[in-house]
């Protein structure tokens, strides 16, 4: 068996309603308009409108926010997605540095962007699920886009306010997120704003392809061939270049398919909450117990991850060479997939050394709610054996 990146938690329900839908050619609106008046419930004050994907909300936030043309700080470890979709707004993303071993804006570094540097509005993505500071966002006094691509269906820790409603506007995905539908979006504007009234639109084939898919890996989960593609070894940099290649934006609204989908997977958002953060427990304590492992700063316990980041070492107490690649490879051997950081984008680094920092010494794990107990401790186990190799080889390195 092996432990793959990406598997669905899909039952019967998102696969009955995704055929109904595919069924219609995508000319009903039942299950985009169920979905819209859920988001209206769950977000008093806010309009959700539905859109192809997170990148496409990105770009209309920001065309909201009247950033055309100006300048948007973002982080500087960011999903490159994030930058596809304000290009596409015509607004040139500004990289702020992030806090040691967080994806959160370095605060000081943030205020003085706003202050010399021309900076008129903020995307604050919260990666991985990890919140950037609002209440330190709020004060800046420029329109804040909160991304929380990441965080479709969450809550803010202690209270009930849905993530995605903290800045001026908010995005969601559900592309493989804490929800996971086919792709789609949500942009969650003011009450007040005056937007146009979304269309319909059908479901590409690339769309339907997905779907079916997506199914089948539900189905098969972690006893997909290992001879099936998900299953290659890692190699340095292979699936970095891969990643750093993003397709053109396509400007709709949310398709049928992708709502039918979405709105089962929302149904289901409470249980699929609580397997998370069960999940996120099991890696968080066995890290706890790991020498040469850690995790981001900004982990506060309560974080559901659907992908869990493991930092290798610190700045200040490094490890050996090529650490990353070889606790990658040990997990590998164990039939655990595991994924790289997001490359950085930048045509320079040398003003963002935290940032740079989360990509030499970070890398990914499964922890999305596919995943049961048994699988959870195996992932677990093997991060430890892999801590102690690491160890192993720095106390040989450093003999040398």
């Amino acid at each position: 068996m092996h432990i793959r990146i990406n598997i669905p938690s899909w039952g019967w329900r998102e696969v009955a309603r995704g055929v109904v839908a595919i069924a219609s050619g995508g000319r009903s609106h039942h299950f985009r308009k169920r979905l819209r008046l859920e988001l209206q419930r769950e977000a008093p004050g806010r309009i959700p409108r539905l859109v192809s994907s997170a990148r496409y909300a990105v770009s209309l936030a920001a065309r909201l926010c009247a950033l055309e043309g100006q300048r948007v700080a973002v982080p500087g470890y960011v999903c490159p997605a994030v930058l596809t979709g304000l290009r596409a707004a015509r607004v040139e993303p500004v990289a702020i540095d992030c806090l040691p071993a967080s994806i959160r804006f370095d605060p000081e570094a943030l205020a003085c962007a706003i202050a010399d540097e021309g900076i008129a509005g903020v995307l604050a993505a919260n990666t991985y699920g990890f919140d950037q500071d609002f209440p330190l966002l709020a004060e800046l006094g420029v329109p804040v886009i909160e991304d929380a691509a990441y965080q479709s269906g969450c809550t803010e820790a202690g209270s009930s306010r849905p993530c995605g409603t903290r800045g001026d506007v908010g995005v969601w995905s559900f592309n493989f997120k804490a929800l996971t539908s086919v792709g789609g979006g949500v942009l969650f504007v003011p009450g007040e704003t005056s937007i146009d009234r979304c269309g319909s639109a059908p479901s590409s084939i690339r769309e339907t392809m997905r779907f079916f898919n997506y199914a089948a890996r539900s189905i098969g989960r972690h006893h997909i061939p290992t001879s099936f593609p998900g299953a290659e070894a890692p190699r340095p940099g292979a699936d970095r270049v891969a990643r750093s290649v993003l397709s053109d934006i396509r400007e709709a609204p949310m398709s049928e398919l992708q709502a039918a989908v979405a709105l089962a997977q929302w149904e289901s958002r409470d249980r699929l909450a609580m397997i998370q953060m069960r999940n996120s427990s099991y890696l968080a304590d066995a890290i706890a117990r790991c020498d040469a492992l850690t995790t981001l700063s900004c982990h506060d316990g309560q974080t559901r991850v659907h992908l869990f980041p493991v930092l290798v070492g610190s700045r200040d107490a490094p490890t050996a060479r090529g650490s990353v690649q070889r606790a990658r490879a040990h997990l590998h051997s164990r039939g655990i997939q595991t994924e790289a950081p997001y490359p950085m984008v930048w045509k320079s680094t040398m003003h963002l050394p935290n940032s740079h920092d989360l990509t030499t010494r970070m890398f990914l794990v499964p922890c999305n709610a596919s995943l049961r107990k048994g699988e959870m401790r195996r992932i677990s186990a093997a991060l430890e054996e892999a801590s102690q190799i690491i160890t192993q080889e720095f106390r040989i390195e450093a003999q040398e």
